[in-house]
């Protein structure tokens, strides 16, 4: 008796799971096939959540119509008219964040792993930016710091926007085969 308990048991414990993915805003924005590949090539990390985020930030989101999803960002981000996807993958904890470019190209998908300095998983997000023009952020006045960076860039795509909560965002655009990047305040 005792075995067919713990079978049942089981089962509606893999049912509630199964549900709890099913509902996540944030694994359902992110297509099988790349979910798969995010997790051969990042075995360490894992998938964003909604969850990860605090509440508070989660609950303004949705007040303002979006999903609550803030670790995952999906546009047409190179130009070749197919969908592409950046996300926030952490270790399982919080820490060492990645973000996570994945360009689509035909049936497979191309990874850049991005220059991110927000390192706790609650107050980092990403979005789909605006095209349009970027400048350096006044605050950071010193010479530039990465060979990536750019202290102005115009944009004809939409870019990926990503950083700390309440904080700077930093824009990140692709063109001509790499990823350029300012600090700025949106």
């Amino acid at each position: 008796m005792r075995r067919g308990v713990n079978f049942a048991g089981s089962l509606i414990a893999l049912f509630l799971a199964t549900d709890a993915v099913a509902q996540d805003t944030c694994l359902s924005k992110i297509p099988a096939d790349l979910a798969a590949q995010l997790r051969r090539e990042f075995p360490n990390h894992v998938l964003p959540r909604v969850s990860d985020n605090d509440q508070v930030y989660v609950r303004f989101e949705k007040s303002q119509g979006r999903n609550g999803c803030l670790g995952v960002a999906r546009g047409d981000f190179d130009g070749n008219h197919q969908l592409d996807i950046a996300v926030l993958l952490s270790v399982d904890g919080g820490n060492d964040v990645k973000l996570i470019a994945a360009l689509r190209r035909g049936r497979t998908w191309a990874l850049f792993d991005l220059p991110f300095w927000c390192s706790h998983r609650t107050d980092c997000f990403v979005e789909r930016g605006r095209l349009g023009t970027f400048e350096r952020h006044i605050s950071f006045d010193g010479p530039l710091t990465h060979p990536d960076e750019r202290k102005s860039m115009t944009t004809r795509l939409p870019v990926i926007v990503a950083g700390k909560l309440e904080s700077t965002g930093i824009a990140y655009a692709f063109s001509n085969g790499k990823w350029s990047f300012v600090w700025f305040s949106g």
